[in-house]
């Protein structure tokens, strides 16, 4: 029985075999074993032209990357353990992020092309039908039951039945195009990173990757970082956390809470959860273990882990807890107010930020690809503004942004009008660095659906992840829930924020929940100034976090001078319980996580 041969009666009795001599402790032969299993793994995704199929050959088999991994971990070989969690994890994405680079001038084939443009055509005739009855039906996360229409039962069917018939020739053309993607028809395996190209992606003395990988018995951090000319990987192991104790961290207590209608619990409990990560994570012991004299951190999460804000991740107990009221001004546009009340939440004084700059990626992979393409030799900067002319405070940082940058009239798009799909796509064709502010929204069940929410409609990832924009240098997704997604077994995470990776973008910063807009104009406006003395998207993004959590009201009023009219316009003054006469202005408005950790850093 040889590979080539017979891959799929090869890979499970290699499987087994290697189950065997894991259950004996015989590492290096239970090694062998599984590497020619994974060996078929690879060739069997190589032959497939189908996306799906390719998708569920590696999950049906993730465990005996997870068990390789844990025989590389008991040997001590860590570098090995490395390289196979790459080779196990965010397979979609990379070949995504291949297929893309081939066009490298965005000259996309004609018959490419073709199906683009169908692709397109389909989704404007569904945001169509779907807006026909009510404008309002496709914003925020209301689910198609609490939609007002004025239809007949009987045309309500029809219209769901053309609907259906549309959405499913839409995901027929998906795979169509896949099929027609060069890296696929041409059956071409892409090549898996080494551990050597890892290390050299570490750009200083001062930086380390960590490299998260659960295998569903425990929890393994590897900590990559340079000595001198040479690279050290040092273990930190997590044996209590889990795939059990994960799931019931950051699905139960985390995702699925934050899924709820009224999520307002979610955020009462996000302190408390956030510590209890923490402490799961031994991150005090992390940080004392392997991490000295380290300044940036590049983290590869895993699974669940996608989900959380790193940054806010505390050090030492709770110190304060503070008292806000829950917002209502998201930019997720909801149909129905949330009715506003006070929560407290758990703060404390010092967390991970507060140490180290933070920069996170789907793969190691991800991030060689973001550091091999060229930095542009020019920057213009693009705005997109308040696409659905509700939001009331994104002027506030397209203002600050015009400000420190200059920005063509042509490239700054404002309002429903002016913020078509197709001013959109334009203006990323033509401009290096973009700042989109409006509303976006995530769909975990179907992540290709997940989308910029636009004047005239929706620029989907599933679109997104089919363009090519090669100047494309910095995107700051300022909207809500734009790296929001759900990783299954096979770790691929399907955002807003890994689309514009996946289309050319070196650097990204996106958004894990949905945001507060008066919060997020403020941060936005501080990490632009931050990013215009330092360069560097990280350290910005760091140094607008901590200026956001520590900046009282009255400071406040300096940094922004419109701001209180802007707040007393909206009356949110009286709802809000903000006092004027400044009788709370050395309060920390925005001292709760909520407000501050929303955002992270992707990319170079």
């Amino acid at each position: 029985m040889t590979k080539n041969g017979f891959p799929l009666d090869c890979l499970s009795t290699s499987s087994l075999l290697g189950d065997l001599y894991l259950q004996q402790e015989s590492w290096p032969a239970a090694i062998e074993t599984y590497q020619t299993a994974i060996e078929c793994i690879e060739l069997l995704t190589s032959w497939s032209t189908d996306e799906d199929y390719k998708q569920q050959i590696i999950a049906e088999n993730i465990r005996v990357y997870d068990n390789i991994i844990q025989a590389y971990v008991v040997l001590r070989n860590y570098d090995e353990a490395i390289t196979y969690a790459e080779r196990g994890r965010s397979r979609r994405l990379v070949d995504l992020i291949a297929s893309n680079d081939l066009y490298a001038n965005a000259e996309i084939p004609p018959e490419i092309q073709d199906y683009l443009t169908r692709y397109e055509a389909l989704e404007r005739q569904l945001y169509n039908l779907r807006q026909a009855d009510s404008p309002e039906i496709s914003d925020g996360r209301l689910s198609s039951s609490h939609r007002k229409t004025n239809l007949s039962s009987e045309e309500q069917e029809a219209r769901l039945e053309q609907i259906q018939v549309l959405e499913t020739e839409k995901q027929t053309l998906w795979r169509d195009i896949r099929r027609a993607d060069p890296v696929i028809a041409q059956q071409i395996q892409v090549e898996a990173i080494s551990f050597g190209e890892i290390a050299a992606l570490l750009p200083n003395l001062e930086s380390a990757i960590l490299s998260i990988y659960n295998t569903g018995a425990e929890t393994h951090i590897f900590v990559i970082r340079q000595r001198a000319q040479e690279t050290e990987i040092s273990l930190h192991s997590c044996p209590d956390l889990t795939y059990g104790k994960l799931e019931e961290l950051l699905t139960e207590q985390w995702l699925l809470p934050y899924q709820e209608e009224n999520n307002q619990q979610w955020q009462v409990d996000l302190g408390q959860n956030l510590q209890n990560i923490a402490q799961a994570l031994k991150l005090e012991q992390l940080i004392q273990d392997h991490l000295t004299g380290i300044q940036e951190l590049i983290i590869i999460p895993h699974q669940g882990l996608h989900h959380i804000p790193f940054a806010a991740l505390p050090l030492g107990d709770a110190q304060t807890t503070a008292t806000s009221s829950s917002p209502d001004n998201s930019r997720i546009k909801l149909k129905d107010k949330t009715k506003i009340k006070t929560i407290q939440s758990i703060i404390h004084e010092t967390y991970l930020g507060d140490h180290f700059q933070i920069r996170v990626l789907p793969s190691c992979q991800i991030l060689k690809y973001c550091h091999d393409r060229s930095k542009p030799e020019k920057i213009t900067y693009g705005i997109v503004e308040n696409a659905s002319d509700d939001l009331k405070f994104t002027h506030i940082e397209a203002q600050r942004l015009r400000e420190l940058e200059t920005v063509l009239p042509e490239n700054y798009l404002r309002g429903k009008a002016e913020v078509t799909v197709k001013n959109y796509q334009d203006l990323l064709a033509r401009v290096e660095n973009i700042h989109s502010a409006h509303h976006a929204e995530s769909n975990l069940s179907n992540p290709r659906e997940s989308a910029l929410k636009l004047g005239d409609g929706n620029f989907s990832l599933g679109s997104l992840m089919l363009k090519r924009y090669p100047n494309l240098n910095h995107v700051f997704l300022s909207c809500c829930e734009t790296n929001l997604g759900k990783p299954e077994l096979t770790d691929d995470l399907l955002t807003l924020g890994t689309g514009f990776l996946c289309a050319g973008a070196r650097t990204v910063i996106s958004s894990l929940w949905a945001v507060d807009d008066r919060a997020t104009a403020i941060f936005s406006s501080y990490y632009y100034e931050a990013l215009k003395q330092t360069q560097k998207p990280s350290l910005a993004l760091q140094q607008a976090q901590q200026r956001l959590r520590k900046v009282t009201w009255e400071q406040l009023y300096k940094d922004f001078p419109d701001l209180k009219t802007a707040i007393r316009k909206e009356e949110l003054a009286r709802r809000q319980g903000v006092n004027f006469q400044g009788k709370d202005a050395s309060q920390y408005p925005f001292a709760d996580p909520y407000y501050w950790s929303g955002f992270i850093c992707q990319g170079v």
